[in-house]
């Protein structure tokens, strides 16, 4: 991957991402028609905090044009424990600026945590124009909440995020007459998906695709329902080429793998996603290492029942909560103090659940192992070289 990209240095080609797409395509909507790097371009600006900002669902304040977003002053709040503030703040000021987005109207901003719950949800609508209108769901944002709930979705059938989305999408689509574009990045992709096969029938009349960037999948019962098969066709999922977050748990939908210029997990980031004219930089499949990380866990979950796989996470999420940190942020501001108090926690779980939590990471790592050890026959060395450096 690198030498393949120091290759289009030495070539002088520009490795182009959302960013550059913004600030090259002049083109408004009524020229060229909505696509999938528009989806992820609006779905990442939806991580930005726009409280006070756009007006809310129960506002009466008309929507606010992207451009009037940009404010010197609302920065600081805006990326707040906000990943890739530098880039996040480029892709604004493009936004900003650009003929295509820069009149988009915003509206409905949603943005809620509940701790008893486990509920992290935030959402955004745009009106492109007065045919469309695009909603985009934030994906996890960087609090341990967000995190939970995504590691729930292993063993219940809805989690609040899921019910939430259906209540908005229904919501706004009383308040917007027009036809729905719904679409989200990791989490905001299963969100996304959700809403699009929950929501009132009338509603699903109406949407003409639903984008997942890299969002995981879901359980069985869901993909075989007759609501899915009846939007399923409007799906549109893309993943990078080491794709992990997008392969967990069931798929269905076809997908297309996009090139990333970053490795392993780190190609998550939509920032690293690479764009070849208006369209995504694709490639024929996903990594060997993406296939073999997702049989493994896979065949993990499959030996372990809803309840185990719920006291699997909840034992974990104990051990994280002992840190007293509220967000993926705060681990920068452990002392020895703290990880002194990790080790005693996890020390002092009744000898039941220490043993359960021993038995479930080891049987994750045989398998890991058996995979390893027994490729499929189209791999290649390089991939079972990939799969040993995870």
């Amino acid at each position: 991957m690198i030498d393949s990209i120091n290759a289009k240095v030495r070539e002088g080609i520009a490795i182009r991402n959302i960013i550059d797409y913004v600030e090259q395509e002049l083109r408004g909507f009524s020229e060229k028609e909505f696509c999938a790097v528009d989806s992820l371009v609006l779905s990442q600006l939806s991580y930005l905090m726009f409280d006070g900002i756009v007006p809310g669902t129960m506002s009466l304040k008309p929507a606010v044009r992207i451009k009037d977003t940009y404010r010197t002053e609302h920065l600081p709040e805006m990326l707040n424990h906000v990943g890739s503030a530098g880039e996040n703040k480029r892709l604004l000021i493009a936004l900003s600026g650009s003929p295509r987005f820069r009149d988009v109207g915003m509206n409905y901003y949603v943005n809620e945590l509940d701790v008893e719950i486990e509920k992290q949800f935030a959402a955004v609508s745009y009106i492109l124009n007065r045919k469309t209108a695009y909603i985009a769901f934030r994906g996890t944002d960087a609090t341990f909440v967000g995190w939970k709930e995504d590691f729930n979705m292993a063993f219940l059938n809805r989690v609040p995020a899921q019910a939430r989305a259906v209540q908005y999408v229904d919501l706004v689509a009383r308040r917007l007459p027009r036809n729905l574009i719904i679409g989200g990045h990791s989490k905001g992709g299963n969100l996304a998906v959700y809403s699009a096969v929950m929501c009132r029938s009338a509603v699903q009349r109406r949407i003409k695709a639903v984008y997942n960037h890299d969002g995981p999948g879901f359980r069985e019962n869901m993909l075989s329902s007759d609501r899915y098969a009846k939007i399923s066709e409007c799906i549109h999922k893309t993943v990078p080429q080491s794709a992990i977050i997008g392969m967990l748990l069931e798929n269905q939908e076809d997908y297309t793998v996009v090139r990333s210029n970053r490795l392993g997990i780190m190609q998550h980031d939509p920032f690293s996603w690479e764009i070849d004219g208006d369209g995504f930089s694709r490639l024929d499949k996903v990594s060997g290492s993406a296939k073999f990380l997702d049989r493994a866990l896979h065949n993990w979950l499959s030996e372990l029942s809803d309840a185990e796989r719920e006291r699997f996470v909840d034992a974990l999420y104990q051990i994280i909560k002992a840190t007293n940190a509220a967000t993926i942020y705060d681990f920068k501001e452990l002392g020895l103090k703290d990880i002194s108090r990790i080790i005693t926690l996890a020390g002092n779980l009744d000898a039941d659940t220490r043993r359960f939590l021993f038995d479930a990471v080891k049987s994750l790592i045989v398998l890991s192992v058996k995979n390893i050890r027994q490729p499929s026959q189209k791999q290649n060395s390089g991939e079972i070289h990939e799969q040993l450096s995870l």
